[in-house]
């Protein structure tokens, strides 16, 4: 049983951790792209972290 709460807070993306085991690495060329694609698209998936700010 999962004894914590969740809910749904903006924060500055400057506020957030890499998880330093993430597999998945980008050049700067991709990231460019990604950064161009979220620009016409917008974004359209929340990123999940716990607790202490940590990505994964």
């Amino acid at each position: 049983m999962i004894s914590e709460s969740y809910g749904i807070e903006r924060v500055n993306v400057s506020a957030l951790t890499a998880f330093s085991g993430n597999p998945r690495t980008h050049s700067d060329t991709q990231l460019d792209q990604i950064a161009a694609s979220i620009r016409e698209f917008g974004w359209t998936k929340p990123i999940l972290v716990d607790a202490r700010g940590m990505s994964g």
